[in-house]
């Protein structure tokens, strides 16, 4: 009897020793936020990309190809993290708006003429504030794939216009540096962005009025855009 006490009394305290041992609180230090780079606190890069106009409907007043001219874009990005799956930012870019005009009988914007070619472009200084949904919280220090819906505005510091003539045998081209059918007013509108590591599309839209008020509104040209971006830095892993 006392045996079989003894042993019951041992196997209790054995069970109840490493038992303790199993049910140990064991902590794991959390992964360390970086404070610099794409998936870090302050992420910074620049950015660079291609974008052309896109109209959807044509218009015989001021009538465009359906896709326009091929711009450039480039500009500097801020991004502040927030959380795993949200961040927030502000970027800073010089972008070329380019339109290509058809010969039609109505055409009164930019000119009434025909033209063998005609063209017409115009470069904004535009800032941004975007937000940011990122689709996997668990990406590592990378920018992974990710949504932005953003606003913008943006100051005509370009306004250029190209046609070619033909008058016989020669041909003319001519370029106005200085546009005056544009408005010097400032322009806006919303847009997203959809993005995969350093490289994403995106598509804007233009709130605003191009054209001057001596114009009918249905001379302003397209206010669609899309493009393609992709951001250019370095960091420590």
């Amino acid at each position: 009897m006392k045996t079989t006490a003894s042993t019951f009394l041992f196997l209790f305290f054995f069970h109840f020793i490493f038992s303790q041992d199993l049910h140990e609180d064991v902590s794991y230090p959390l992964p360390k936020i970086p404070r610099y780079g794409p998936n870090g606190r302050h992420h910074t890069s620049f950015v660079i990309g291609l974008q052309s106009t896109f109209s959807p409907t044509y218009t015989s007043l001021a009538p465009t190809t359906k896709i326009g001219r091929l711009e450039m874009r480039a500009g500097f990005l801020y991004k502040l993290r927030i959380a795993s799956f949200f961040s927030t930012g502000l970027q800073l870019t010089y972008a070329n708006y380019g339109y290509n005009f058809v010969k039609d009988s109505n055409k009164i914007f930019p000119d009434s003429l025909f033209h063998k070619k005609q063209s017409l472009r115009f470069g904004l200084l535009q800032g941004e504030y975007f937000l940011r949904i990122n689709f996997d919280p668990k990406r590592g220090n990378i920018l992974g794939k990710y949504l932005d819906f953003f606003a913008w505005a943006g100051y005509p510091i370009m306004k250029r216009e190209y046609f070619v003539d033909e008058v016989g045998k020669e041909t003319h081209v001519t370029k106005i540096k200085n546009f005056q059918g544009l408005a010097d007013v400032w322009q806006y509108g919303v847009g997203a962005r959809l993005g995969w590591n350093r490289f994403a599309v995106f598509m804007l839209y233009r709130l605003s009025t191009i054209v001057k008020n001596s114009f009918p509104e249905p001379t302003d040209p397209s206010k669609l855009s899309i493009g393609i971006t992709e951001e250019l830095y370095k960091y420590k892993k």
